[in-house]
């Protein structure tokens, strides 16, 4: 418990100065993979208007495989369940979701969790972690997944707003810039 909350700690001293997405995204995957051991770590965007997941980054531990191709789908109609149910889900065996499209001895991944980052009870993103061997996901686990999800949800706000904000001043510096009279 020590290591995690040390983790965590970490984790949001190096949020706290981030202000673009993709870091966030990728300091995000980065310190799940070290909290709760897992190989691979993917943090996806929910559009509910579009119904559409977009990827933001991913990171997989040092020496572990690459997710294949099918892999990487079942991972994304997991997040997108996840997104619809704004609830954790977890897949001690991916079998099922992958017997159809890849033999067991191709199989890479065995076990995966993925868990919304709730924002006023909405799933705006999900985080997703994959293992490639089979995982019991246990009570600590699921709590630490959590209380990670809570505390990123606020770092990701700010990447937002940061964006905004630097979008809104581009915008003034392109009208600005493109004036041929002086504007006062």
């Amino acid at each position: 418990q020590i290591t995690t909350l040390g983790a965590l700690r970490e984790l949001a001293v190096t949020l706290s100065s981030a202000d673009e997405i993709t870091a966030v995204a990728k300091s995000v995957s980065e310190a799940a993979l070290r909290i709760v051991s897992a190989d691979f770590a993917a943090l996806y965007r929910y559009a509910p208007q579009e119904e559409e997941l977009y990827l933001l980054g991913e990171g997989k531990e040092e020496g572990a495989a690459s997710p294949q191709d099918e892999e990487r789908i079942a991972f994304a109609k997991i997040a997108h369940r996840v997104a619809l149910t704004a609830e954790t889900q977890t897949f001690e065996d991916m079998t099922r979701l992958l017997e159809k499209n890849l033999p067991d001895t191709d199989r890479r991944y065995k076990s995966a969790i993925a868990v919304p980052i709730l924002r006023g009870f909405v799933p705006n993103e999900i985080l997703l972690l994959g293992y490639q061997n089979p995982q019991a996901f246990d009570t600590r686990l699921l709590n630490t997944l959590s209380l990670l999800s809570v505390q990123v949800a606020g770092h990701l706000d700010n990447a937002i707003l940061h964006e905004r904000v630097r979008d809104g001043n581009n915008r003034m510096r392109a009208i600005l810039d493109s004036a041929r009279d002086g504007i006062i």
